[in-house]
């Protein structure tokens, strides 16, 4: 019985992981990293803070005026999640709350807002200077940390 080459016995090797890698990532422990990566997106939001753009630096949401937050103070579907003062592109919450996780394919995934009216609340967020869909460095080493425990996992 003649032995494979070298190289057709890595790629082998390297396939069975790769279908492996594939499979973990339709489990639990699969979705555990975007999970992650929307909670993470919340988590900052809520605290008041959001990202222009992929990768760059967080910063502090643009305070509220005057007479919106006097509408918040007086309006009872404030969400429990934020103050009338607090600049954290939540009012009732439904926004953020309605952030989705989607599945793409194999260890790809996607963050988006579900209906077309949270669509336009984010464009009209956006251009107010409140952008919060986006992963700053920090949360991206964090997914990317999660991705290689997860790969490291999968390689035993």
């Amino acid at each position: 019985m003649a032995l494979d080459p070298p190289e057709i016995q890595l790629r082998k090797i390297l396939d069975k992981k790769e279908r492996k890698l594939n499979g973990i990532f339709r489990t639990n422990v699969g979705r555990f990293i975007p999970n992650l990566a929307r909670d993470l997106v919340v988590n900052r939001t809520r605290r008041g803070f959001g990202v222009k753009k992929s990768g760059g630096a967080q910063f502090k949401l643009p305070k509220l005026s005057t007479n919106y937050i006097k509408k918040r103070r007086k309006s009872p579907d404030l969400s429990p999640d934020t103050s009338p003062e607090k600049a954290n592109n939540t009012f009732t919450g439904d926004l953020i709350d309605s952030l989705e996780v989607r599945l793409l394919s194999g260890s790809r995934f996607e963050l988006r807002l579900p209906t077309q009216r949270a669509r336009k609340i984010n464009g009209y967020l956006v251009d107010m200077g409140r952008a919060w869909l986006n992963f700053s460095a920090s949360e991206t080493k964090k997914i990317r940390t999660a991705i290689r425990a997860v790969i490291r996992f999968v390689v035993k």
